[in-house]
Order: structure tokens, then C-alpha cells, then sequence
């Protein structure tokens, strides 16, 4: 996959289209449909652009190679935070707790799509590539 394949990949898995993207990144529409469509290469800037506005590696969009956002560090939950969170939950109208629980699935479904879609792009390259599994 080359750096437009990437670059698409990417921007699928935001849930954004590409003219948001293109506002966002400050990069002109046009421009950014020629690096997807590989008729042209992002120079340093734009992939720095890319890099501050979408959180994308610029290692992971140039090779393929690492991971595909910048490491966020997480933070561990310890038990005493669980605790915390329960409390606050206890607090909340049934309504709110409904709505928080509703977006927490919709996090892990995003989260089982992205993995879905990361392995069958990499069966669809290996596919490409002659690699068999």
C-alpha cells in the first residue's frame, strides 16, 4: 500500500469525509484527492499538517510500519479511579448513565471495525503481493 492508500485508510477509520478532512488538515481538496489517487506525493509540510491536525504517524504513512496514530500514553486505571468513576455514576440521572453506557458500546464497536478492517486490508495486500496465509 503507498502513502495515498494510507492516507485513505486513515481517514476512513476517523469516520470523516474528505472534505472535512481537507478543512481540518488545511489541505486543498483537490490536492488531497490526487494523494489519495497516488497522482501525487505529500511533501514534508502537508504530512506535518496531517500529523498536527489528525493525530496520523508520519513514520506509519510514509512506510507502513509502526502504529498508525502517534502514541497516546494512557494512563493505567488504577482501583481507586474505578472507585471514583462508580461514585460519579451513582450520581447521575439514569438518563445520563443510559447515554455514557450507550457511547462505551459504541466505542468497542468502533474499536472491533477498526480491527476488522486492518485485517482485511492486510489479507487484500497480501492477496495483492501473492502472499498466501
Amino acid at each position: 500500500m503507498n502513502i495515498g492508500g494510507r492516507l485513505k485508510k486513515a481517514i476512513l477509520l476517523k469516520n470523516k469525509s474528505l472534505k472535512d478532512f481537507s478543512k481540518t488538515s488545511e489541505i486543498p481538496y483537490i490536492t488531497l484527492q490526487q494523494y489519495l489517487a497516488g497522482k501525487r506525493e505529500p511533501a514534508a509540510s502537508v504530512l506535518t499538517k496531517i500529523n498536527i491536525h489528525s493525530n496520523i504517524s508520519i513514520d506509519w504513512l510514509l512506510t507502513g510500519r509502526g502504529t498508525m496514530y502517534n502514541d497516546v500514553p494512557i494512563p493505567k486505571v488504577k482501583e481507586k479511579t474505578v472507585n471514583e468513576i462508580d461514585e460519579h455514576l451513582k450520581t447521575l440521572r439514569p438518563a445520563q448513565r443510559e447515554e455514557i453506557f450507550g457511547r462505551t458500546l459504541e466505542m468497542v464497536r468502533m474499536n472491533e471495525m477498526e480491527e476488522k478492517l486492518e485485517r482485511l486490508l492486510k489479507e487484500r495486500d497480501d492477496k495483492e503481493n501473492g502472499i498466501e496465509n
